[in-house]
């Protein structure tokens, strides 16, 4: 008899054990584990490394009063990613410069920013509806202006392109004469004017 008792005993301590263990899955189970924070990568702007590594920080000039250019860079992206920002330097002052983007190999416009210059010499920043950019697309960015500064490498050699300056691989440099909203599409190795840059935001 004691013998039997005993089984009983054990035998209703492992199925309450069991009871106990299928509840505490079960728990698990309906409270699952928060899912990670999305990564938020840093902004970039990609034209200072870029003027390094080309070396059109070498000599620079600044032109004032002249005719109007449209002046751009052909970048791609090496991953998508959004532009947020414009951002513009110029010698002078000017109301409602006109900075435009691109799509490289059709030459529609994209997305046409105004920004105002109010002091010479000075970065003029905008921060703009996003523009989403894919991975391996090539797109220009310009400017239309009749303030610039125009950079050349020592003896005016040439630059080497392209020039990877984070996520953004700048693949050419060009303009266009004149006021209207024009494709730059005369292109250049031996120069470099704007100053004309953005901020770039990796999103994947």
């Amino acid at each position: 008899m004691k013998n039997l008792k005993t089984t009983i005993i054990r035998r209703m301590t492992l199925l309450l054990l069991s009871g106990i263990g299928l509840f505490s899955t079960g728990c698990k189970k309906d409270n699952p584990a928060p899912a990670p924070a999305p990564i938020v990568y840093p902004e970039q702007n990609p034209i200072p490394a870029f003027r390094t590594a080309a070396g059109f920080n070498q000599q620079m000039n600044a032109v004032i009063n002249n005719a109007d250019n449209e002046f751009g860079i052909r970048f791609t992206p090496t991953v998508n990613g959004k532009i947020n920002s414009v951002i513009v330097r110029i010698p002078g002052t000017r109301a409602g410069l006109r900075v435009t983007i691109w799509d490289a190999a059709t030459q529609a416009i994209l997305r046409t920013e105004t920004i105002d210059v109010t002091t010479a010499g000075t970065e003029a920043v905008k921060i703009i509806t996003p523009v989403q950019l894919l991975k391996d697309n090539e797109y220009v960015i310009s400017m239309n202006s009749d303030d610039w500064y125009y950079r050349t490498r020592t003896n005016n050699s040439a630059a080497t392109y392209p020039v990877t300056a984070g996520d953004i691989k700048i693949t050419g440099y060009g303009y266009t004469n004149g006021p209207a909203q024009k494709y730059p599409a005369g292109f250049t190795v031996f120069s470099f004017a704007g100053d004309l840059s953005f901020y770039f935001q990796r999103t994947e």
